[in-house]
């Protein structure tokens, strides 16, 4: 990578699986801090110590990525290690005399939050790491509506499974379906997994899944033996089981996270089919206009799970922005947890206190 002038925010995404609760890998591979994939974390760090900041010092104003709550659980140990060597290698680009009087040296915060907490419409956790060398901080975010998968996505209900564009039959119920929506009224890529062999259970019994249910669940509840699954049929166990199974979603929950496999794991609460690159789309927080490179379902599902959160994204970068216009929190919600390291952690706002829809959350269904 080029090492560019002028940087005051670096900001990426790599790879989380050295930390997810999907990674299953054994050996060098396996999840934890000593993982092989966490090498990208090390790269991204290190082009970070080859740049140069706004105010033309060694290393941009603050340097962040994002990642799953588990870097932070079980990496705070690497990421310190990162807060070294960024301090390391912006020290060593110094020329003589220049440090004096112009104090280097990084800190890191560590932020988790989660999305519903800020009025997104997934649960979603996650964890950033930000390293910075000029003052930074965030504050809790103040009450709001809780966003589900109804209110996200209601007003896209009887449309055409198609990535042509179609007109929306129903008008936007909420300020998200609102903020959301095309100005012309069109919506494109209301379109998802169209064959499979859960695929052909779903089309054929979908009728008898309750929301809340995974397939397999429904199914033995229901004594159905497809002949399409029949081979993930656990005798001995008399139970399915041989992959993940999809759950039909609750529509006044907020969403789960969804993965590269966003269209494979949910299906709708009202119509007979998973949901569709579209409404993935608008789980993950992008407005009707943003569209994929790619006309292929599965391509797509890939692109859409392994980005960052649109509502995430903006939220701690607003806080970045303060912070490299001078302008940080006078009382920020942070907590010294080590020298050179702060702390914040907003995760489950969502679920105390009065907030709208949280006493959905606490109840069984």
């Amino acid at each position: 990578w080029t090492p560019q002038e002028g940087v005051s925010f670096l900001c990426g995404t790599p790879p989380c699986s050295g930390f997810s609760l999907m990674n299953r890998s054994k050996k060098e591979n396996a999840r934890g801090p000593n993982s092989n994939i966490n090498l990208c974390m090390r790269e991204l760090i290190t082009y970070a110590g080859q740049c140069t900041g706004e105010d033309g010092r060694p290393g941009p104003e603050v340097v962040s990525f994002e990642s799953v709550q588990g870097a932070y659980s079980q990496g705070r140990g690497l990421m310190v290690t990162f807060l070294d060597l960024l301090n390391e290698l912006t020290k060593d680009r110094y020329k003589s005399g220049y440090r004096e009087g112009f104090p280097q040296e990084y800190v890191l915060t560590h932020v988790l939050m989660s999305g519903s907490s800020i009025g997104a419409a997934q649960m979603r956790h996650r964890y950033f790491p930000v390293w910075h060398r000029i003052p930074f901080g965030v504050t809790d975010p103040k009450e709001r509506q809780i966003e589900t998968y109804e209110s996200a996505l209601g007003d896209l209900l009887g449309l055409k499974e198609q990535w042509e564009d179609q007109r929306v039959k129903l008008q936007p119920r909420t300020e998200f379906q609102k903020t959301r929506r095309r100005d012309d009224g069109l919506v494109d890529g209301m379109i998802g997994v169209e064959s499979g062999r859960i695929w052909k259970v779903l089309e054929q019994y979908g009728d008898g899944w309750e929301p809340g249910d995974n397939l397999a669940s429904t199914l033995e509840k229901r004594g159905i033996r497809p002949p399409e699954i029949e081979g993930s049929w656990h005798e001995d166990e008399g139970k399915y089981g041989g992959w993940s199974w999809p759950v039909r979603i609750r529509p006044n929950r907020p969403g789960y996270v969804l993965t590269g496999g966003a269209i494979f794991g949910c299906v709708h609460w009202k119509e007979n089919r998973f949901l569709n690159v579209r409404e993935c789309s608008r789980l993950m927080g992008y407005p009707d206009l943003w569209t994929w490179p790619t006309t292929h379902q599965g391509q797509a599902s890939a692109l859409i799970g392994k980005c960052c959160p649109v509502n995430s994204g903006k939220w701690i970068s607003e806080f970045i922005l303060d912070a490299i216009n001078g302008k940080p929190p006078k009382n920020p919600d942070v907590e010294q947890i080590a020298e050179g390291e702060f702390y914040h952690n907003s995760t489950l706002l969502y679920k105390r206190g009065n907030w709208p829809g949280s006493e959905v959350l606490r109840s069984k269904r």
